[in-house]
């Protein structure tokens, strides 16, 4: 059976990372590369099939389980082997266990919401960086957008983080029917998102040393519940999240 999270990550976010450095000139190919936050390892997977780089490491603050991503790699018809310059380290919350200047490109997927002091890792990426690297980074949702909440399973019409306290947010969780370890563990994700926007970003990668070349805000057209447009930004509520490369 294809799964979905395998393929979203596999194929289309590894594709998008690919076309994204593509189109600024960035060619993989030979790079030394790193992945902060790079969890079950699949766009990386999916990265290294698309071009053959010098080195690629995965960093996460949970090892990266290798057996299971080949498991499931395999179960999804996927037969290429891991390549040899793909390899997953563990790192710390501020920490990169790196040297000074050693990769040529540092990636980012869908991890920043999750960092609690992002300019301290950011110019942690600085430091591993080469002087002439270049660093990706997406970031979606962020908080105040329609699904910032991280809950769409539970909330599907988004906002949910906007209108309500927490206590009920988790209330209406329990009442479902999804499985209870589930429900902790996306609700442990809930309480630790931090409410970074597109601008607080912006600012932290200046004062981090560094300066965006290329920038693509993602958003989509969303129903906003009346109260929300009195009390939040325009720009909050319709910017879902971005990318962008910086060096």
């Amino acid at each position: 059976m294809r799964d979905e999270w395998f393929w979203s990550h596999y194929e289309w976010a590894a594709s998008e990372v690919h076309e994204f450095l593509g189109s600024a000139g960035v060619l993989l190919q030979g790079l030394s590369v790193a992945d902060i936050g790079c969890g079950d390892g699949i766009i990386d997977l999916g990265i290294s099939h698309l071009a053959e780089c010098g080195e690629f490491v995965g960093y996460d603050l949970n090892p990266t389980n290798t057996n299971y991503l080949r498991e499931f790699a395999d179960a999804q018809g996927v037969t290429a082997p891991v390549p040899p310059f793909l390899r997953f380290e563990q790192s710390t919350a501020t920490e990169i266990p790196a040297d000074d200047n050693h990769f040529d490109l540092v990636v980012s997927w869908s991890a920043f919401e999750h960092i609690s002091d992002i300019l301290g890792v950011l110019k942690e990426i600085r430091r591993v960086l080469k002087p002439e690297g270049v660093f990706f980074c997406q970031v979606w949702p962020l908080y105040g957008s329609q699904h910032g909440s991280h809950l769409e399973r539970w909330y599907p019409d988004g906002f949910i983080q906007l209108l309500e306290e927490p206590a009920a947010i988790r209330a209406g969780m329990d009442e479902s029917l999804a499985d209870k370890n589930e429900i902790e563990r996306m609700w442990s994700e809930y309480l630790t998102l931090n409410r970074i926007t597109l601008d607080d970003f912006g600012t932290a990668l200046t004062d981090a040393g560094f300066d965006v070349l290329k920038l693509e805000i993602l958003s989509h057209t969303v129903l906003l519940p009346t109260p929300l447009s009195r009390n939040h930004k325009l720009s909050s509520l319709g910017i879902a999240g971005f990318k962008l490369l910086a060096r």
